[in-house]
């Protein structure tokens, strides 16, 4: 049975496949409030604090990655509505990981893009690190 994604639909990648910095920052925002919402339903002790520590990675890094993507494309974000988060049930914990590992693989070009930086381009913020 395939995983349905958390993600509403107009969350999902453009048409072209690729990641725009909205849609960056709207996945990251629907992550940060669904695990955060997870980690205070959550029945069990080790999973409350293992929910715990993926949310203040979460929020942590977002702010320097949208702010980094910002400099490097010169664009500014716009607002996106937030969806409805669920509600704990059994196994959406590890759902919600499984798509924020896809969503990781899936910027993994546009973080060697900002490592390393088109030739035009000499940006120093250009980094997830």
């Amino acid at each position: 049975m395939a995983i349905k994604s958390l993600f509403p639909q107009e969350m999902l990648n453009s048409s072209s496949g690729e990641l725009s910095l909205d849609s960056i920052k709207a996945k990251l925002n629907y992550f940060e409030l669904q695990v955060h919402e997870l980690h205070w339903q959550t029945f069990g002790l080790g999973e409350h604090e293992a929910l715990g520590d993926l949310y203040s990675t979460i929020f942590s890094m977002k702010d320097e990655i949208i702010e980094k993507i910002m400099g490097y494309t010169g664009t500014r974000t716009k607002a996106m509505p937030v969806e409805p988060i669920k509600n704990y049930t059994p196994g959406l914990s590890n759902q919600v990981v499984t798509e924020l590992i896809s969503f990781a693989k899936s910027t993994c070009p546009l973080q060697q893009e900002l490592v390393t930086g088109p030739e035009q381009h000499e940006l120093p913020l250009a980094t997830f690190a």
